[in-house]
């Protein structure tokens, strides 16, 4: 299954709910789960947008690597998981 931001985030965030619920350990299997979502949407998003044209190109006989947007692949899920630290933390810290 291709992994997309939402499904992968919903995926992603039930699993943050579990751990930070701290009520029931998350099991070996579990963590492996979670952390396949997120390898897989690395990995896997945008590869269309990947074409031999923004790979790299030649120069000379030196190829240099030029920006395709990969490096970014996973922007999207960091701000989602920024989002959800930001709001734990506000309601685990929030005083009087």
């Amino acid at each position: 299954m291709a992994e997309n931001l939402v499904n992968t985030w919903a995926e992603l965030g039930k699993g943050l709910d579990k751990i930070y619920a701290n009520v029931d350990p998350v099991s070996t299997k579990q963590y492996m789960e979670l952390y396949s979502h997120v390898y897989n949407f690395c990995t896997k998003s945008h590869l269309d947008e990947v074409t031999p044209l923004n790979r790299g190109r030649r120069s000379g006989n030196m190829s240099v690597a030029t920006p395709s947007g990969a490096e970014f692949v996973g922007e999207d899920l960091y701000k989602k998981l920024v989002t959800f630290l930001e709001d734990y933390l506000s309601v685990q810290f929030y005083c009087c």
